[in-house]
């Protein structure tokens, strides 16, 4: 029986929620039975072996619901592997400062988790509210960054490391 996942997103603007779909996609290809919801759907995760979490970058954090998600599933997330994957403009242009400031994005919730596997990925400004993509127009930062085939790289190569994590809880 393949492994059940699930992929939870925080997504305001439904540009999370769409890289969220493309990696539950993806593990679906590599023969997982995936489910897919916003934090903001009540969920079980008892009948998850692993998990995907994923946010966009506010501010240069995680937004508050999203850590308060882990926080009151902290007991059964850290029973399962977790994936964790943020989404940012930050990373329209990777260098290593980007890379640390997404990764300390998610660090509320780093610590409270079996955590297998990190992702940044480029985000997009589609959606945003007027002023908001008006400044980052400004910027110049007012496309679409997100880069579908690493995002898919990353969601394989996380469906591959799942097994070595599995045998160890069973």
């Amino acid at each position: 029986m393949p492994h059940r996942i699930l992929v939870a997103y925080a997504s305001r603007y439904g540009t999370t929620a769409e890289v969220a779909q493309t990696i539950a996609a993806t593990l679906r290809e590599e023969g997982a039975r995936v489910d897919v919801r916003s934090i903001s759907e009540p969920v079980d995760l008892e009948p998850y072996s692993a998990c995907v979490l994923g946010s966009a970058i506010y501010r240069g954090q995680w937004p508050p619901e999203m850590v308060a998600w882990v926080t009151s599933h902290r007991d059964a997330l850290s029973q399962i592997p977790v994936g964790l994957f943020t989404v940012g403009l930050m990373m329209r242009q990777p260098s290593e400062d980007a890379r640390y400031k997404a990764q300390a994005a998610m660090a509320p919730v780093r610590s409270l988790i079996k955590e297998v596997d990190v992702a940044s990925f480029a985000g997009c400004c589609r959606g945003l509210p007027q002023p908001w993509k008006t400044i980052f127009r400004l910027v110049g930062a007012g496309g679409d960054y997100r880069d579908w085939a690493a995002i898919k790289r990353w969601a394989r190569g996380y469906a591959q490391k799942l097994p070595q994590y599995l045998n160890q809880a069973a």
